[in-house]
């Protein structure tokens, strides 16, 4: 059976054919959507808040500016107006959509914007205390600055749909509905967009083609020194700006790898030497540069980065070759480059796929703890087993691991790895940044997280655990570890932080319940090869508390859980 997703969309005008858009579009996710507020947005969000049900998943608000200010409204038919009762108005709007935000899933608000074509004031538009809109701007700054903490509110700015689209008179007079229907057709993709980003669908890794793609050209014929990229010719500066764009992509958490029918030694000398390479090879997480089918390298490069098929962009002038991806790996997605490259680097900014509901500190080292981790696998690689086993080897890493409560500077990273995290995860829920918060403080909950790092370089946060008190039983809620951190003797170490801290809350017994999901059977194996006693069928462990669980030996910890601990 399909998950339905429920959104409920307040307006101040018709929004019927919105909802029928929602309602009948054939992408995932499945929408359900219904519309209210017709009239008096405001009216329907107060009794939204008052009779919210559980099923009201998603809310989208999009009103008229002169809905949320009756001041506003006044100052449109061009009289005097004062700007603090127009603020005092969208603060009241504000401090609803607050009240919202903390019953629902996902709530979407959409800016104001004064259609292009009023003229208002004129050249005395954006004069403050005289023309609309520079009121408007400022109603948008009060709207920014007092909704921009919530983590489960998303401000959506209307030029993203209403362009190039336009305000139309006749659908204003004939049904209520005061745009063109392919504003609201935008909307609801971009909606859409939101949402599924919202439930952990964001491309991850963009591979990249060189030639032609990277650069003009072709390196094995024209040599590094022809290549266009950068200087004074036009498409040279195109694929230069495209690797701009790239690099910043690379700067929000985005990783960038090569796929490349090249000589290997050549290409990287090009990428090393060239003086207008944007992009250095400490910017790319792996690289596959041979003469091998593309297909075949990028499921290599892919199971190397540990990462899904369904994270990736494959990038590649060649038709034929996003052809032989597209076939072999349907869920890459392998968009269509523009004929001219030129058109590269606005259309990449304009590829919504990277979008994220959040950016955390761990995000925009991405790359870096991936070349970390390459260096740990070239390590161990050359390693004779004969002169240094694993667990020698374990020992030499010097792996540390720091713990820390919940707290504002790593929320949105656990939040993260509570949402997105498969394999080593006893329980596998799914709570939104706010809700995980506020479950986190209850007196009978403890819950902390783990930053993990060694001689090669850090792994970031990458364990999270939550352990649930009643009497002088301790259970462990939550057992979540990243993947980059498995096989090292981390999951020993949360097993024997938890099992301090429950003895420091006077429990004198540790259980902890495995739920299964399809891919979540390593957490389960792990528990049972601990030193957890198992619990037969039910795939229930338990601790006795009169002893700490054991350390690993070759793991240092670190405590600062601001109890003394």
């Amino acid at each position: 059976m399909k998950e339905v997703t429920k959104l409920t969309i307040i307006s101040d005008f018709n929004v019927e054919q919105l909802v029928g858009y929602f309602n009948n579009d054939t992408s995932l996710p499945e929408i359900q959507a219904t519309g209210i507020g017709f009239g008096d947005p405001v009216g329907a969000m107060i009794s939204v808040l008052q009779e919210l049900s559980d099923d009201a998943q998603n809310l989208l608000i999009w009103t008229l500016p002169e809905s949320a200010s009756n001041s506003f409204y006044e100052a449109r038919k061009m009289t005097p107006y004062d700007p603090v009762n127009v603020i005092k108005d969208v603060e009241i709007f504000c401090d609803i959509v607050k009240k919202l935000s903390a019953q629902v899933n996902s709530i979407f608000v959409c800016n104001w914007k004064i259609p292009v074509i009023e003229q208002g004031y004129g050249m005395l538009d954006l004069k403050e205390g005289i023309g609309l809109r520079s009121l408007i701007h400022e109603m948008n700054g009060v709207l920014y600055k007092k909704l921009s903490s919530l983590s489960n509110l998303f401000l959506l700015d209307t030029d993203l749909y209403i362009s190039p689209y336009k305000i139309s008179s006749q659908m204003w007079y004939l049904a209520k509905v005061p745009f063109e229907l392919g504003v609201l057709r935008n909307l609801m993709q971009l909606v859409k967009g939101c949402i599924r980003r919202t439930l952990g669908e964001t491309k991850k890794l963009i591979v990249c083609d060189l030639d032609d793609t990277l650069w003009g050209g072709i390196l094995g014929d024209y040599g590094s020194d022809n290549l266009k990229l950068g200087g004074h010719d036009p498409e040279g500066e195109a694929f230069k700006d495209f690797q701009l764009v790239l690099k910043g992509l690379r700067a929000k958490g985005i990783l960038l790898a090569i796929i490349s029918k090249n000589t290997e030694k050549v290409a990287l000398e090009a990428i090393i030497s060239h003086p207008e390479m944007v992009l250095r090879l400490d910017d790319f997480a792996g690289w596959r540069i041979n003469w091998s089918d593309k297909a075949a390298n990028l499921s290599s490069l892919v199971k190397e980065i540990n990462i899904g098929m369904d994270s990736v962009v494959f990038l590649d002038d060649n038709p034929s070759e996003r052809a032989r991806v597209k076939e072999a790996f349907p869920q890459v997605l392998v968009p269509e480059l523009p004929q001219n490259v030129m058109d590269y680097p606005q259309f990449l900014k304009g590829l919504d796929c990277f979008d994220s509901p959040s950016v955390s500190l761990e995000d925009r080292k991405r790359t870096e703890l991936y070349h970390a981790e390459r260096n740990r696998k070239d390590e161990l690689t050359r390693l004779d087993e004969k002169f240094l086993s694993l667990d020698d080897w374990l020992k030499a890493l010097d792996l540390q691991v720091v713990v820390e409560p919940l707290l504002d500077s790593n929320k949105v990273r656990a939040s993260q790895l509570f949402n997105k995290t498969n394999q080593m995860n006893l329980s596998t829920r799914r709570m939104n940044e706010k809700s995980l918060v506020e479950w986190a403080i209850n007196d009978n909950i403890e819950v902390f997280v783990i930053h993990v790092s060694d001689k090669f370089g850090d792994y970031g946060l990458t364990g999270f655990a939550s352990i649930e008190f009643e009497g002088t039983q301790a259970c462990l809620i939550d057992f979540i570890l990243s993947c980059r951190v498995i096989g090292k003797g981390v999951e020993k170490t949360i097993l024997h932080i938890a099992s301090i801290i429950s003895q420091k809350r006077g429990a004198v017994v540790m259980t902890a319940e495995f739920i299964e999901t399809p891919k979540n059977l390593p957490c389960l194996e792990f528990f049972k090869k601990s030193k957890m006693e198992n619990h037969n069928s039910k795939n229930t462990f338990e601790w006795n508390l009169n002893n700490a669980y054991p350390k690993p030996e070759n793991i240092k910890i670190q405590m600062d859980l601001n109890d003394g601990t």
